[in-house]
């Protein structure tokens, strides 16, 4: 727990909360509000339809680190360094509770996300086919638990901050 907790100060201390917005390109570490976890894909999966879920913050997880691009009308896709594939609702599920997955890229509406700052400094991102906002599930607090869509309330388990990490380049190729 020691070592954990010295890791997630150190990824504090290196990085630098984005003042504006979000930048396409660079790496960040997606922290929920609510719990104080850290954005991850299930146990650093390279696979299609893994889950997205909430863990505890260590700096030496790259299935911790995700970088935006951007998508259509201002809209950008979220993509887990670790597999360079995409972040999405699964199978365009459209119902609140849908689980959040990795899968390959292929530019649905369900891997675009609106991504807005909020007043105090978190991030909200809405999934753009449904207008959903992504979230830890029942507002749980516990590493591990599922992050999934449902309507926006504004609560911290929908509010993300994010931490800029730097330019990274994915450490995999883009036909996995």
């Amino acid at each position: 727990m020691t070592r954990n907790l010295l890791a997630l100060a150190a990824l504090f201390a290196a990085a630098q909360v984005s003042a504006q917005s979000i930048t396409p390109g660079v790496s960040y570490a997606l922290i929920a509000q609510h719990s104080g976890h850290c954005l991850e894909v299930e146990d650093a999966s390279l696979g299609e339809g893994a889950a997205v879920v909430q863990s505890r913050c260590d700096a030496e997880r790259e299935s911790q680190v995700f970088m935006f691009s951007r998508a259509a009308d201002g809209y950008l896709t979220l993509h887990p360094i670790h597999s360079g594939h995409c972040v999405g609702v699964g199978g365009g599920e459209t119902h609140e509770g849908a689980p959040v997955t990795q899968y390959s890229c292929h530019g649905g509406e369900n891997q675009q996300l609106r991504v807005q700052r909020n007043d105090d400094g978190t991030y909200t991102m809405t999934a753009r086919h449904t207008g959903h906002c992504v979230g830890v599930g029942a507002a749980a607090t516990s590493a591990g638990a599922s992050v999934t869509q449902y309507a926006c309330h504004g609560e911290g388990n929908q509010r993300w901050y994010a931490y800029r990490l730097g330019d990274r380049v994915p450490v995999r190729d883009a036909d996995r």
